[in-house]
């Protein structure tokens, strides 16, 4: 898997400026042999990457990330933000991963689920339990290992006083008792 970084969310459906069909996952290629992985990366690097979130111009692209990709199992959506109305950290997650939050927020709030973190106590179990039991894990291992995953995110966001910390797709790894693939 090879994927632009840029400060932008919907690579996936996003073109490059250069490419005259603006075809879109311009941003995103999944490939089975590194040649290819390196072909992508090539394509990308130096090239502007216009998405949703991006200007008209879209965001040069300086650097992409190469990683193995695994057969997933489900995806989910996870961050960590500051915010005002609660004045703490929230958790937001939602069942569907891979996907443009704010299109589903907008369409179907009920999928969106808001956990306030209080700011001297931080997420406790109970709360990361609520978190993975709401994406849907229901197997013992698999909400065990959510749990973990999702303090230690937290940990993370709050250890570099993050702004925003989103895992989009958190998932479930095919063929795994509650192994996670984030994408940080």
């Amino acid at each position: 898997m090879v994927k632009a970084q840029v400060l932008a969310g919907g690579r996936g459906k996003g073109h490059f400026t250069n490419d005259p069909k603006r075809v879109e996952g311009g941003g995103i290629a999944i490939t089975a042999c590194s040649e290819m992985a390196e072909h992508h990366a090539r394509r990308m690097l130096g090239n502007r990457l216009v998405t949703i979130q991006t200007p008209p111009e879209g965001l040069l692209v300086k650097k992409t990330m190469v990683a193995n990709s695994f057969p997933i199992k489900r995806t989910a959506y996870l961050a960590f933000l500051h915010d005002f109305e609660h004045a703490s950290p929230v958790v937001i997650s939602c069942r569907e991963g891979g996907v443009d939050i704010e299109d589903v927020a907008r369409k179907d709030p009920s999928l969106i689920h808001k956990q306030p973190v209080d700011i001297d106590e931080g997420l406790t179990d109970e709360q990361a339990r609520r978190v993975a039991e709401f994406l849907g894990f229901s197997d013992e291992g698999v909400v065990s290992e959510a749990v973990k995953e999702v303090k230690r995110l937290y940990r993370v966001f709050m250890e570099r006083d993050a702004v925003l910390l989103e895992v989009n797709p958190f998932a479930e790894i095919e063929g795994g008792t509650g192994e996670f693939l984030k994408n940080l």
